[in-house]
């Protein structure tokens, strides 16, 4: 087989593998069904998640004193929120400083919230602690 032979089917062979290539990405990007999100209720546009946090008493403490949180986790915001599944939510502590605890308080772990439902913790059984 002489070069010239050669050199013109490895330049088909290329142009065959760039058009298959082509055609199998172009398929991929535009043509080939995605899988939507899971939607529920159907129709629903995102979560809707908010969060309250209510600290009494309020102003000036003194040490010694205690300090309360209230939580208040609410699916409300916008116009159709979508159910909640498999919801994790954590209270991250002020300290470490002197007379202040530090850490990290579970609240939440794998809890459901329908739309335009509200958690309170603690006092929601869904509340871990």
């Amino acid at each position: 087989m002489s070069d010239d032979v050669r050199r013109e089917s490895r330049r088909f062979e290329l142009r065959r593998l760039s058009v298959v290539g082509f055609l199998s990405v172009g398929l991929w990007l535009g043509v080939a069904e995605r899988a939507p999100a899971h939607e529920e209720p159907p129709g629903c546009t995102g979560a809707g998640t908010g969060v309250l946090t209510i600290v009494a008493p309020t102003g000036d403490v003194q040490h010694g004193d205690t300090v309360c949180y209230q939580i208040i986790y609410g699916n409300m915001l916008g116009f159709a929120p979508c159910n909640l599944f498999d919801f994790d939510a954590d209270l991250d502590l002020p300290g470490p400083t002197p007379g202040h605890p530090s850490g990290v308080v579970p609240l939440l772990r794998g809890a459901s919230i329908d739309r335009f439902d509200q958690v309170f913790c603690p006092g929601d059984p869904r509340c871990v602690t």
